[in-house]
């Protein structure tokens, strides 16, 4: 205390609570800051059904890495495998080979979860990820089969049911064709499109007056022929295993455009499926099954138990439409159903409609305003256009010397061989080229065939002549060249050499030059016999 506070027994307190005040602000941020800092990073395996260019694929991943990246304190470490299941079947020999090989290269990462997708994805997970990883709780997204609930240890499992419902399509159908129409239903006759087939056909023995036929197989060309044979509107369940002649999996892109074709009507059950030619429908969603995943593991991750996460068996499904194709078949959605979807792609106004015409009576506007503003601008524009001709080949002309300047002094400074061939002539050398072969100046190698400073024959036998030809025309045709050769130095003493030709476009279209490094070998091959 300072010897006022002493005599009067006066205590600043007013500083000391506003630093107090300060500090008990602070502390909290200071403290989740620290938490952050100290915790670990978690680790996560994924594992997909189908590839990582499967939109519905892509759609999980995303939801599912997105969610954790939100609720965790720090961001993940994530490895990613895929089983690739649509081109790949699930048997148990593959199985047993993926999950040894998991094995192997996770041996030093033991994850704190696991989250797998569609119904291959947990038919692995419960049948050999459980094995190859115990310890770690398994989610998982997507899935179709419901019956394999049956199958889960509330400690150790939890996840997403997808439910493709199919009632509310049926209805659209029935509402956009004849009421006694047939409705065809297509999949590509994997797992889960036999899981939703079964949901269907249940559906169905409700519906006594609906007449469905099914399509379904890997074969494109197969289903084609089938659909050409069977008219009415369509309903799109699963389509990613499918197959063209030569047994390649076709991505969506290729194969709904000719599902779709001719047909007037194709709803589909998938978010991912609404390309050009699908109507829409009540469909579910990629994104939104991730993301309840992601939920689920996030909270795990932060100590809820496994038991306490039921599966998620509400699917977050939705009506999606494409507005402009409605428009043009002249359908109107019922009043129910369109005050729940969500539209795109949405029909265009007058303007858009009518842009051409739009357009034109502008351009000509325009036009009108321009040929009055030439005549009284013209010579003002020419001289300024004049200049900045002659300021941009002046700029240009100075770039290109200065290019020229650098070039020259990087091939006549470099301590590497360089030379330049002209239709098979040394048009250009640098000193080192010629310092290599013994030669006192670089004029010595100039306007020289290459085979001239070689021996006659080339290791292989080969006269050096010809074979110094027939690489020059490789070089040409293939733009690169690098290849051995032996050259001869003034004191014809051999010197093994490296040389690379590298071809020099030329603007005119033609190329007739090549730009030629040599590494001189010798002492290395010495070294390596």
């Amino acid at each position: 205390m300072s010897a006022k506070t002493l005599v009067t027994g006066f205590i600043p307190w007013q500083p000391l609570l506003g630093r107090l005040s300060v500090l008990i602000f602070l502390l909290p941020c200071l403290i989740g800051a620290g938490a952050a800092l100290a915790a670990d990073p978690a680790r996560i395996l994924i594992v997909h059904a189908n590839t990582q260019e499967y939109p519905w694929t892509k759609s999980q991943h995303q939801g599912f890495v997105t969610t954790l990246n939100q609720a965790l304190p720090v961001p993940p470490i994530i490895k990613t495998e895929y089983l690739d299941t649509k081109r790949l079947d699930l048997s148990p020999g593959y199985a047993a080979w993926f999950g040894e090989y998991l094995n192997q290269k996770y041996q030093d990462f033991k994850p704190d979860a696991i989250y797998v997708t569609d119904d291959d994805g947990l038919r692995f997970g419960l049948d050999t990820l459980s094995g190859v990883f115990p310890d770690a709780p398994l989610f998982f997204s997507g899935v179709n089969d419901h019956q394999a609930r049956e199958k889960l240890d509330p400690a150790r499992h939890a996840g997403v049911f997808e439910k493709k419902e199919v009632g509310p399509n049926l209805d659209l159908l029935r509402e956009f064709s004849a009421k006694d129409g047939t409705i065809v239903i297509v999949g590509d006759g994997s797992s889960p499109y036999r899981a939703i087939a079964q949901e269907i056909k249940e559906e169905l023995a409700k519906r006594s007056d609906v007449n469905v036929v099914f399509i379904a197989g890997a074969s494109l060309k197969a289903i084609l022929a089938r659909l050409a044979e069977t008219p009415g509107p369509v309903l799109l369940t699963t389509l990613g295993g499918l197959k063209d002649e030569e047994g390649h999996v076709l991505n969506l892109e290729q194969s709904i455009p000719l599902i779709a074709a001719g047909r007037d009507i194709v709803l589909t059950m998938e978010d991912t499926y609404q390309l050009d030619g699908v109507l829409g429908g009540f469909m579910t969603s990629g994104r939104t099954q991730g993301q309840a995943a992601g939920k689920l593991a996030a909270a795990h991750l932060a100590g809820r138990p496994m038991k306490a996460l039921p599966p998620v068996v509400e699917s977050p499904n939705e009506y999606v439409f494409n507005d402009a194709q409605l428009g043009a078949l002249g359908l109107d959605l019922p009043e129910a159903v369109a005050q729940k979807a969500r539209m795109i792609n949405w029909r265009q106004g007058f303007i858009e409609r009518h842009l051409q015409e739009v357009l034109t009576i502008l351009f000509l506007l325009a036009i009108g305003l321009a040929v009055m503003l030439y005549l009284f601008t013209q010579v003002r524009r020419k001289n300024h256009l004049l200049q900045r001709v002659n300021r941009s080949l002046q700029h240009q002309e100075h770039l290109v010397r200065e290019s020229e300047e650098r070039f020259r002094r990087l091939f006549e400074l470099s301590q590497d061989p360089m030379l330049l061939i002209h239709e098979s002539r040394f048009i250009m050398a640098n000193n080192a080229s010629a310092r290599m072969l013994g030669y006192a100046d670089a004029s010595e190698l100039l306007k020289v065939h290459p085979s001239t400073l070689s021996p006659e024959t080339q290791p292989d036998g080969q006269p050096s002549f010809h074979k110094a030809e027939a690489l020059i025309k490789e070089a040409h045709d293939k733009g690169y060249l690098r290849f051995e050769w032996v050259h001869l130095r003034k004191d014809k003493t051999p010197r093994l050499t490296e040389v690379s030709l590298t071809r020099i476009p030329n603007p005119g279209g033609a190329c007739n030059e090549l730009f030629c490094v040599w590494h001189d070998i010798t002492d290395r091959r010495r070294a390596e016999a």
